[in-house]
């Protein structure tokens, strides 16, 4: 019952369209090592499946996104934050894709997150990626505002069964 009710409440399918991209990734010299090195570690294995908790808007720094478009890996896409949930579901991936995060707890619980409220003009890169837990509270006295939100937090092992992932988790 609790899988029901969270894939009608807070999953929606792949996307059936082409993929909307921006064609901005963020690809520093450590992103494509990176994403190297996992392609490396599974010999480019084809059809992985991918649990990505921190989604983003699915598209910077998105190791997944590589992934799913090079080796038709899919998955869960997990993104709490409401405005870059938006920003994901306008690219057009091919996995799962749910706005909420990780539980702390073996329960559902509603949690308050923050993210720094981004000034117009600001880099994408921390648009989406927001400042470090270190910046921020360097930045805590000089008036830094935070964007607070609700989140519904689902355990681990809710989310995969929701998500329909019956098969091993090769990448989370």
């Amino acid at each position: 019952a609790t899988a029901t009710y969270l894939k009608m409440n807070y999953f929606l399918s792949p996307a059936a369209s082409e993929y909307k991209l921006s064609g901005h990734v963020g690809e520093t010299d450590a992103f494509i090592a990176l994403l190297q090195y996992i392609k490396e570690y599974f010999k480019n294995k084809q059809g992985g499946v991918f649990v990505d908790l921190g989604a983003g808007d699915g598209e910077y720094h998105s190791l997944t996104l590589q992934l799913e478009k090079n080796l038709g890996w899919t998955g869960l896409l997990v993104e709490p934050n409401p405005r870059l949930y938006k920003m994901l579901l306008r690219k057009g991936r091919k996995a799962m894709v749910t706005n909420a995060c990780l539980s702390p707890f073996s329960y559902p619980t509603m949690l308050t997150l923050s993210h720094p409220r981004v000034e117009e003009g600001a880099s994408n890169e921390v648009e989406i990626l927001g400042l470090t837990k270190l910046e921020q509270l360097w930045t805590k006295d000089n008036g830094t505002q935070y964007e607070v939100f609700e989140a519904q937090s689902i355990p681990l092992e809710n989310l995969v069964y929701a998500a329909g992932i019956t098969t091993t988790i090769d990448l989370l």
